[in-house]
């Protein structure tokens, strides 16, 4: 990983951290290297099943549905450990009372590490 990734991927840690993901999920990890990934191929967000979550389960020497279904899962602990205010005062416009899907997550997290970067 390059400098940059590793700058980008703490960067990604802390708009998490900010809404309640919990490190010790193995979904914090996988979600945090999706949105690495996608932060550099904007294009892959369109469909994470076919191309970025081969690449995590390579990584990690696990398969795709288990990637999904933990980041899945840390996202529900997320959703339910999470104040509403903060939650809301994250997804701003796509807030509306339901678990947020995880391109919404990722999308968020893009825009506002973006905007730490300026």
């Amino acid at each position: 990983m390059s400098e940059n990734e590793e700058i980008i991927k703490r960067m990604v840690e802390e708009e998490l951290k900010q809404i309640c993901f919990g490190k010790k999920y193995l979904g914090f990890k996988y979600l945090t290297d999706v949105i690495v990934i996608v932060y550099f191929n904007r294009s892959k967000i369109n469909s994470l099943i076919k191309n970025v979550y081969p690449i995590i389960a390579q990584k990690y020497n696990s398969k795709e549905r288990s990637i999904k279904s933990a980041i899945n899962r840390a996202t529900e602990i997320m959703y339910y450990d999470c104040d509403e205010k903060v939650l809301k005062e994250f997804l701003k416009e796509n807030y509306d009372l339901k678990k947020p899907k995880t391109k919404e997550i990722i999308n968020k997290v893009i825009y506002y590490v973006e905007r730490r970067k300026k």
